[in-house]
């Protein structure tokens, strides 16, 4: 289990970008903790669902294997189908929360000291 500022800089060292940190962040924090807000809206199962999608996602060496990219790819078309009505939204306040620390620790620095890539290939 993996808290949010740790996968953010984990997520910044293996991706060297700051989407993709977010992304990587997202994942981990996701895989750990069954995301609350799909849990009010679809039941315990499909939160659990979620996270062993995004755990299969980083197993699978996103974002730099073809595999994880792929995997990233089924799993946002899974958490968008049916009305969109897994989406994780407790996992993005975690994220936004670790993105808050962040920049108070100096983690990540206003100019970016990590460039943010138009056209990242996470998916």
């Amino acid at each position: 289990m993996q808290s949010g500022l740790p996968a953010l800089h984990e997520g910044v060292q293996k991706t060297q970008s700051l989407e993709g940190a977010i992304v990587y962040c997202h994942l981990r924090l996701l895989s750990s903790f069954p995301d609350t807000l799909i849990v009010r809206k679809r039941g315990q199962p499909e939160a659990d669902e979620a996270a062993r999608r995004a755990q299969k996602t980083l197993d699978s060496n996103w974002p730099m294997h073809p595999a994880g990219r792929c995997a990233l790819a089924e799993l946002n078309d899974w958490l968008r189908a049916d009305g969109q009505g897994r989406n994780p939204g407790a996992t993005a306040d975690l994220v936004t929360a670790s993105l808050f620390v962040a920049l108070r620790d100096g983690t990540i620095e206003v100019p970016l000291r990590f460039p943010w890539v138009a056209g990242f290939d996470h998916a």
